[in-house]
């Protein structure tokens, strides 16, 4: 029995751990418990479309977060998501309550914001002092609450009401929206008289919580108080200087004057400096008291300054934990991926406080970040039911549904999104890319084109409608527009966008030049430069080292012609038809997976040309040649499925891998490998989340065997109770000395040598940082293992061929049920595919696209789908024999004898021979088939 290979991770920057390492222990009761610093706690990659942008980065150090050691990963959190439809139901509960109460109305929550102030605390009551200064001192732009001082005994005239505004306890994009405050949105309406009352019934009611002996000092605290809050921030500022110098140790007057200071506005760093001496002389006067540390923490956040800010909060919290403070810091480990301890906070905020919809909305938001779309959607969509105004959070929840592949869901919140503004470019941006990503690139590009053309600096939607172009084959204005984005992007300081333009660009050069050339002639793995490619893969930086430009667009070859299901005769459309229902078959539907038919089109169309192209060779399988002259083989048969998945998808570099460039040092070589990742830090991958678990399984049978096979002791080691990744991830530390990580190789059985053993996928775990698992599976491309496999993939490929020549002699014979040994044999050729992965993109669709052929090609049928949650790749990395991956996929495909011929179908190949003519049905939009 072939043993699997173990292999240490040896990360330079992760063998030696300092005083950081995780700490084990004995509490309370004698529980083993995991304790981590904060600043240790797992963060994530950068999201391809991020839900939050800007805001706050935070480290703090010393803090201890514990869980029990045997629990599951994300134990944090964990336990709290039960409490989510808890919450939400206090929350339901509560508003209608106030919706029965005739004549109530909580004043509070007006368009969507809520505060730390319930309208609970003060009605039949007014004891909560320290409150309503709270709000009379907020740093931002909050005007005393009329309603709530009336139901406190206490009236304004008309003359004094201020505008409200919304409070943004959070930046949605720092890019767009700079941090200011200042007086300029309130009301002009000023009465020196009214103000005056007002002050003095603030006294009167016992409303200061810093007051002092001096009547003379409290009244003018007051009346400071009411300048600030009706838009006099100045004569605020001019009235509290004058009272520090006669009182100079009273903390009132400096909360006061820092809030003032800051409402002039931050943009004056003397402002900054005033409100921030302020605030810290409050807290010397009297540091027992939260309200100075939550201004300074309050003004830190917005100054950026955030580990002094996390400080801050922190300290107050301490004092005095309430909703708005738990909130803040909530949002402080939000922005430095701190997920955990995000949602905790998040948690400890809605409880003492349900009428938060921003608590909701940015609950959802860390959840999206963990991987749990499905807690995510639920606590913005209550978000967005507190609050139905609130356009961040349907455009949060609209590409949450994108991610869960719901497009129908994802469209709808989106348009209502839409309906709030229809200018919004942040919107329109995540509308094209869903329609982007469901194939629907005509859609995309209005909603780009609209969003460059409102916000011409948005080079991102700009960049889209380059990729929308080239996609639909108008290369000349994707070349032109892809230019104009390298352009600006150098001037902006973008330089990510010049490189995606660039390779824009030089895709949309290649492709113009064989827009007209028979496809065999177009080979993108040797055409183009192997530096070329890698860069493409990665994203690399311009200019690639020796890289010679594409041809500029070429004045006598047109752009593709858009047209329309219509403008094709009607046997090319029963083609496109029948295309439609073949690729639907391949379409994954669990979560992470968005139908899309542009890609189903090109995959039906792939899986007829490989039918037809397949019955031509099985004629004559000895005599038939390639365009090449070679003969017919596996590689052939699915270089038709990437011809098409790479007219359908022009904007993915999508190569065979072992025609990629390799770099090798002394010590090894770097190759491309393909790889998925089902775990990082706190992060799930959603679509793979249900297949975790069996992952885990194989990864400790493996670990099992080569224990059992490398020590010399002759005992047994049970791995089954094992169900934490760090806790397998120690032991092995234990027993073999792995350091940061390590990688285990499964083993598959060989078709052609039935004792031989082929390296399949490896299992990865690895720590990148204390508390920061990863946990992978990657099949490494290696010129000994891709050979392996092809050699595998010949031998089965002409046995299938032989099996196939012995079948058509015996169809109308007893010798019927030699179809068994045909699809076997055509569902191992796939089993050897998907464990070789061996593209850099899309191998999943070929994979199943070609293997859908090769059954039509048989006379077959594949007439159910693939069931819901269940992923084919996955299924036949994690089997290690042939048989077990074939038994459960031809039950899936529930194979029947085909009912209609191919050959009253046009040749794909003739009907589509060129670039152009494939571009050109592939653009045919919605589709009106009847099924």
């Amino acid at each position: 029995m072939a043993v699997p290979t173990l292999v240490v991770v040896v990360l330079a920057t992760l063998v030696q751990f300092p005083s950081k390492a995780t700490v084990l222990g004995q509490l309370q009761g004698g529980v083993s418990m995991r304790c981590i610093r904060t600043d240790d706690l797992p963060g994530i990659t950068q999201s391809q479309h991020v839900l939050m942008s800007g805001g706050f980065h935070v480290t703090i150090e010393g803090t201890l977060v514990c869980t029990p050691v045997d629990a599951e990963p994300g134990t944090i959190e964990s336990s709290l998501n039960d409490e989510l439809a808890k919450l939400i139901n206090i929350e339901e509960e509560r508003q209608d309550s106030l919706a029965t109460e005739d004549g109530i109305s909580d004043p509070l929550y007006e368009d969507g914001i809520a505060t730390d102030l319930t309208l609970e605390e003060f009605q039949c009551n007014c004891k909560h002092k320290e409150k309503l200064f709270e709000n009379l001192v907020a740093l931002t732009e909050t005007s005393l609450n009329l309603d709530v001082l009336n139901s406190c005994g206490i009236t304004l005239g008309p003359s004094m009401e201020t505008k409200q505004t919304s409070q943004k306890l959070f930046v949605v994009d720092d890019e767009e929206e700079e941090v200011s405050y200042s007086d300029s949105s309130y009301s002009s309406h000023f009465d020196q008289e009214e103000a005056s009352a007002f002050a003095s019934m603030l006294v009167a009611n016992g409303f200061l919580p810093f007051p002092s002996s001096d009547e003379h000092f409290n009244y003018v605290l007051a009346y400071s108080l009411v300048l600030m809050n009706v838009g006099q921030s100045h004569e605020a500022v001019q009235q509290l200087s004058i009272l520090i110098k006669q009182h100079p140790n009273l903390p009132g007057a400096y909360h006061a004057r820092g809030a003032a200071y800051t409402r002039l506005g931050l943009q004056d760093k003397e402002n900054v400096a005033h409100a921030l001496k302020d605030f810290s002389r409050a807290i010397e006067l009297d540091r027992q008291s939260p309200l100075g540390w939550e201004q300074r923490g309050e003004l830190n956040i917005l100054l950026g300054r955030t580990s002094k800010a996390m400080a801050d909060i922190t300290h107050a919290l301490d004092l005095r934990p309430s909703a708005k403070l738990f909130l803040l810091r909530a949002g402080l480990f939000l922005k430095e991926r701190k997920l955990s301890l995000a949602v905790n906070d998040f948690f400890n905020s809605l409880r003492i406080d349900t009428n938060q919809p921003d608590a909701f909305h940015l609950l959802g938001v860390s959840f999206f970040h963990q991987g749990k779309l499905h807690e995510a959607t639920r606590s913005i969509k209550h978000a967005i039911r507190m609050n139905p105004n609130c356009l961040e959070c349907m455009q949060n929840l609209g590409q949450i549904y994108k991610e869960l592949g719901k497009y129908e869901e994802s469209l709808e919140i989106l348009n209502a999104a839409l309906e709030l503004d229809w200018n919004n470019s942040q919107t329109l941006h995540l509308r094209g890319l869903l329609y982007v990503d469901s194939g629907n690139i005509k859609g995309a590009y209005e909603d780009f084109k609209t969003c460059a053309d409102l916000e011409p600096s948005h080079q991102v939607c700009s960049i889209m409608v380059a990729m929308c172009l080239m996609i639909t084959g108008q290369f000349y204005e994707a070349v032109k527009t892809s230019a104009r984005v390298m352009t600006l992007s150098l001037s902006d300081n973008h330089a990510h966008l010049h490189d995606r333009a660039m390779y824009i660009k030089e895709i949309s050069r290649y492709m113009h030049a064989h827009l007209d050339s028979p496809m065999f002639e177009l080979n993108m793995d040797v055409d183009l430069s192997p530096n070329f490619k890698a860069g493409w893969v990665r994203i690399d930086d311009f200019p690639i080292e020796d890289y010679l430009e594409q041809p500029g667009i070429m004045p006598d070859i047109s752009d593709v012609d858009l047209l329309g299901f219509s403008d094709f005769e009607p046997e090319v459309q029963s083609l496109i038809c029948k295309s439609i229902l073949l690729g639907r078959l391949g379409e994954h539907s669990t979560d992470g997976f968005l139908p899309n038919d542009r890609q189903n089109l090109a995959m039906g169309l792939a899986s007829i040309e490989v039918a037809q192209t397949v019955k031509q060779f099985w004629k004559s399988p000895r005599s038939y040649r390639n365009h090449f002259g070679k003969r017919f083989g596996w590689k052939d048969v699915y270089d038709i499925s990437v011809k098409w998945i790479r007219a359908c998808n022009p904007d993915k570099p999508i190569f065979w891998l072992d025609h990629m460039p390799e770099h090798c040092t002394q010590n090894a070589c770097e190759t491309f490998n393909y790889q998925i990742i089902l775990l990082h830090g706190q992060t799930y991958n959603i679509r793979y989340e249900s297949y975790l678990d069996g992952v885990l399984n194989a990864t400790k049978r493996l670990l099992t065997q080569y224990l059992q096979e490398s020590s010399d002791e002759d005992r047994y080691l049970n791995l089954d109770d094992i169900k934490n990744l760090e806790v397998l991830l120690n032991l092995m530390r234990k027993l073999k000395d792995v350091g940061p990580g390590f990688i285990i190789s499964n083993r598959i059985s060989s078709h052609q040598k039935l004792a031989e053993k082929l390296e399949g996928v490896s299992f990865e775990l690895q720590e990148e940082k204390p508390g920061n698992l990863m946990f992978s599976m990657t099949s490494f491309t290696s010129k000994r293992r891709t050979e392996q496999f092809h050699a595998e993939m010949d031998h089965v490929w002409h046995a299938l061929s032989e099996e196939m020549q012995n079948f058509k002699k015996s169809v109308n014979s007893p010798r019927e049920g030699d179809f068994e040994s045909v699809g076997n044999l055509i569902v191992t050729l796939m089993y050897y595919f998907y464990n070789l992965m061996p593209l850099t993109s899309g191998p999943s669709s070929v994979a199943y696209s070609v293997a859908i052929g090769l059954f039509i090609a048989t006379g077959r049928e594949v007439t159910s789908s693939i069931p819901k949650g269940r992923i084919v790749e996955m299924e036949a990395m994690l089997a290690t024999t042939p048989s077990a991956f074939t038994t459960v996929v031809k039950q899936w495909m529930n194979l029947q004898k085909s009912h209609s011929s191919i050959s009253n179908l046009p040749l794909v190949a003739e009907t589509f021979p060129s670039l152009r003519s494939m571009l050109e049905v592939l653009n045919t939009g919605a589709i009106v088939c009847k099924y």
